[in-house]
């Protein structure tokens, strides 16, 4: 796999549209399903971690990106576009770091996954983004303030393909956050048009299994020509 991108988010953070509470990431934009109110759904704080104020949520480098909500359940993210070749095979992965817990005990359902949607849109709930595994205040091996790589791969339909880093509380805890560093985009060799072409398109999105066994099968072609010409 070939690097396109990586970062540890110490190019810097933004507010976005000017708004304190919404301070994100460089390149990277904020988006949350907002609910009726009375802590259902609330918007996201997003604020960066500083390793050189003494905060420890930090995996490399000076900062970590950061979202979360008090009191109150959300679904939000932070996204980013990137230009790719379109038919080539796309991995992303991040490092996150999961908080969720109250007073009373119990955790807030809380949970952390990274998604793509290889058609370049901008809307993380839709049916056309491919999202890896959750980590999960759920899961028995799950701990908090501890970082846990989370991936996903998809195929580009387009020459634009979008990432999401996605958090979800399903319950009020005095505190659900996540926190992220250490990303990395990789893409590998492109899946001919015609086998392409084969491919459910983004409506009808193939599954991880149907991606893998056509590049599988592509990289087994290249393989065998590469040994033809010798």
């Amino acid at each position: 796999m070939k690097t396109i991108y990586k970062s540890s988010f110490d190019e810097g953070f933004y507010d976005y549209q000017g708004e304190g509470e919404l301070t994100c990431p460089t390149g990277w934009t904020p988006k949350w399903v907002q609910g009726p109110g009375g802590g259902v759904l609330h918007r996201p704080e997003f604020d960066a971690k500083n390793k050189e104020l003494g905060q420890p949520e930090v995996r490399t480098g000076q900062y970590a990106a950061n979202f979360f909500t008090v009191f109150a359940t959300h679904d939000g993210c932070l996204y980013r576009k990137f230009k790719v070749e379109k038919g080539s095979y796309i991995r992303a992965s991040i490092y996150c770091m999961n908080v969720s817990n109250s007073s009373a005990g119990h955790n807030g359902g809380h949970g952390m996954r990274i998604g793509i949607d290889p058609a370049g849109g901008e809307d993380h709930t839709a049916q056309t983004v491919e999202y890896g595994e959750w980590w999960s205040s759920y899961m028995p091996e799950w701990r908090e303030r501890e970082w846990h790589k989370v991936e996903v791969e998809a195929v580009a339909q387009a020459d634009e393909i979008t990432v999401f880093l996605h958090a979800k509380a399903d319950y009020a805890a005095d505190i659900n956050a996540s926190h992220w560093d250490d990303f990395r985009l990789e893409s590998a060799a492109s899946v001919p048009a015609t086998e392409l072409a084969n491919l459910p398109q983004v409506g009808d999105f193939p599954t991880l299994e149907q991606i893998e066994e056509v590049v599988r099968k592509v990289f087994r072609e290249e393989v065998a020509r590469a040994r033809g010409n010798k």
